[in-house]
């Protein structure tokens, strides 16, 4: 299993032991729900200490997973894709990055 990085509101976490696709599930489950949910990652160097962070709508929540994904590489579609679409960035965006907010991806639920 590799480590998979949780950035949450900015800061870095981390969480290892665990498929990076049963990951990504256990957040989108949650985030269609539209329900809070714990989710439990360390935080720290060295001796990390086991954190729970509150996933609900509104809250930036990404996965970093180190050596590109699941194969190992990006491919040539993944650095194609724009930071905005042709109307700009996607409303709720709070970066302005083109990425849907968790609010987002709820209502389409």
């Amino acid at each position: 299993m590799k480590r998979v990085y949780v950035i949450y509101q900015g800061t870095t976490f981390s969480v290892s032991g665990r498929d990076p696709e049963d990951l990504r599930q256990e957040i989108m489950d949650a985030v269609r729900k539209g329900e809070p949910h714990w989710l439990r990652v360390n935080y720290g160097e060295g001796t990390p200490a086991a954190t729970d962070l509150l996933l609900a709508p509104g809250i930036g929540v990404a996965l970093s997973i180190p050596g590109g994904g699941p194969d190992g590489e990006f491919n040539e579609e993944d650095e194609a894709v724009p930071s905005f679409g042709s109307a700009g960035p996607l409303k709720g965006s709070a970066t302005g990055d083109g990425m849907p907010s968790v609010g987002e991806v709820a209502k389409d639920a």
